[in-house]
This record gives structure tokens, C-alpha cells and sequence, in this order.
């Protein structure tokens, strides 16, 4: 275990959460995060809605 985890003012945050979708799905948006500007905009209201134009 790394060094930090026996510092008692080291803390940890346990999230699960289930998805609806298999694991082929999720390896696909996990290797391509191109996919967020468009994708979560409801879960993440502080990406930018993407836009097919070049900057």
C-alpha cells in the first residue's frame, strides 16, 4: 500500500455506481475522452458543448 495511507490525515472517497451498459461500452468511452464534451453534459455542466467547427 503507498506510504500515505498510514498518515492519518490521508483520506479516501468510495464511490460505486451502477451502469446500465457492458463492459465493451465502457472500455470504449474509458480510451476515448473525446467523447465527454458531448457526451455528459447533464452529469458535467462545466464541459463545453462540443462543436464540429475547428477553432
Amino acid at each position: 500500500l503507498p506510504e500515505e495511507f498510514d498518515n492519518p490525515t490521508f483520506s479516501t472517497v468510495t464511490i460505486q455506481r451502477d451502469l446500465f451498459y457492458g463492459y465493451d461500452t465502457l472500455m470504449e468511452n474509458v480510451s476515448d475522452p473525446s467523447h465527454i464534451d458531448f457526451a455528459h453534459l447533464k452529469e458535467n455542466p462545466w464541459a463545453k458543448k462540443a462543436s464540429h467547427r475547428p477553432n
